[in-house]
């Protein structure tokens, strides 16, 4: 499914985890977050891209992933 928002995790008392969905970002099951598409996969993706189309459109990907990155770097 297609996540696009903001993920508030409450934790412990009044302390709350914030994180940006765009895309299939994170699963959450018991507990535990899943981070689906990574840094790694993006360039990946860029490395095999052909053409002048696939390029732009894997560029952009691996922007929005870092972008992703750090941001939850910032928050955590």
């Amino acid at each position: 499914m297609e996540a696009i928002g903001i993920l508030r995790i409450r934790l412990l008392k009044d302390q709350c985890l914030t994180m940006a969905l765009m895309g299939r970002l994170a699963r959450i099951n018991n507990n535990e977050i899943t981070v689906l598409q990574t840094l790694e996969i993006a360039e990946a993706n860029l490395n095999k891209a052909e053409g002048k189309r696939q390029t732009i459109e894997a560029n952009l990907a691996l922007r929005r992933v870092r972008t992703r990155v750090e941001a939850i770097n910032v928050i955590s």
